[in-house]
């Protein structure tokens, strides 16, 4: 193999920002569409690779406008699906996302949650972004407060990933004191 990847590595499934918000096909056709590419890039099927990608986030910020625009049903039925097809492809893989867009989305969490408790779906681990936060101890509450809400569902279990974060930059952010905390 001419590839040689380390296992921690996290490989997200989804469209890249600028592109579509939803996927092209069907969310049948997608999770197949999924479960192939893990085979490819950690079973070798159809001439791919034996990476020992460990870690598959699904999507990027389902829960703004940035990146989906159907209706937060449709993506929990995608991401379940998808974790299912994931964990079809390689029983060893560690599923999880949804890379959520901050962390104030309390009833967007929940029904996912309570979605992929409902149909069985896999979840190893849960990924947030947090990004304009103006303080590190905001990062902490907010890591807190998704903690909370795991627990509260039923997935004490599953880890919790920041998989993207920054303290400043943007619009605002000036108003937060971000360029002190920075500077200091």
């Amino acid at each position: 193999d001419q590839y040689q990847f380390d296992a921690s590595y996290l490989f997200r499934l989804g469209e890249s920002y600028g592109g579509p918000k939803t996927p092209r096909m069907s969310a049948e056709r997608w999770a197949e569409v999924v479960r192939h590419i893990v085979l490819h890039v950690n079973q070798g099927w159809a001439t791919g690779t034996t990476a020992g990608i460990t870690y598959w986030e699904i999507w990027n910020e389902a829960n703004g406008p940035l990146f989906w625009s159907g209706t937060p049903e449709a993506f929990y039925d995608l991401f379940a699906r998808a974790a299912v097809a994931v964990r079809a492809a390689d029983p060893a893989a560690r599923v999880g996302g949804p890379g959520l867009a901050g962390h104030t989305h309390e009833a967007w969490v929940r029904g996912l949650l309570r979605h992929l408790r409902a149909v069985g779906a896999p979840l190893d681990f849960f990924s947030g972004h947090s990004y304009h936060m103006g303080n590190p101890h905001t990062l902490a509450r907010a890591q807190l407060q998704l903690r909370t809400l795991l627990d509260e569902e039923g997935f004490a279990g599953t880890d919790l990933l920041n998989t993207e974060w920054n303290l400043s930059g943007g619009a605002g952010c000036e108003s937060t004191g971000c360029h002190l905390v920075i500077e200091t």
